[in-house]
């Protein structure tokens, strides 16, 4: 494992939102954003990706200034494994599906944190097919079909 000072973790992760936000404003700009009295869809998105933005380099700037010298260890194998579960559920949530993909990534990180297989079979699978009914059938929030064109 590496060790690096606290600040560059900061500065690290301040920068990660900065970045991330800038992808939500160029992806908000292909939604009409309305007007202040009827705002569209694109308008809350736009929102957020400007928040992120100025929060991420306000945290990155803030590391910079600070820079303590505090210790942090990464590497860490469950924060891996969280990262690297999350970026492939990102990566598979469109072409496999949400009715897949939520309860493959959610049994596979409650075991990946210590649940054991058989506590996050029991666990993830209901509350992945859960989230699934709740957005999908109650709300009626459009989830990606994948595989399953439901």
């Amino acid at each position: 494992m590496r060790s690096l000072h606290q600040w560059q973790g900061d500065a690290a992760v301040g920068g990660l939102l900065a970045a991330v936000g800038a992808l939500v404003i160029h992806l908000a700009q292909a939604l009409p954003v309305g007007t202040w009295r009827e705002p569209g869809p694109g308008a809350q998105p736009l929102v957020l990706g400007v928040a992120l933005v100025v929060l991420g380099l306000l945290a990155a700037l803030r590391a910079w200034r600070v820079r303590d010298a505090t210790a942090a260890t990464i590497g860490e194998p469950r924060a891996v494994a969280t990262l690297g579960l999350l970026g492939g559920f990102v990566l598979l949530l469109e072409p496999v599906g949400f009715l897949l993909t939520a309860p493959a990534f959610l049994i596979a990180l409650i075991a990946a944190l210590g649940g054991g297989w058989r506590r996050a079979a029991l666990i993830g699978l209901p509350l992945g097919l859960g989230a699934w009914a709740v957005f999908d059938r109650v709300l009626g929030v459009p989830l990606p079909p994948g595989l399953l064109p439901l």
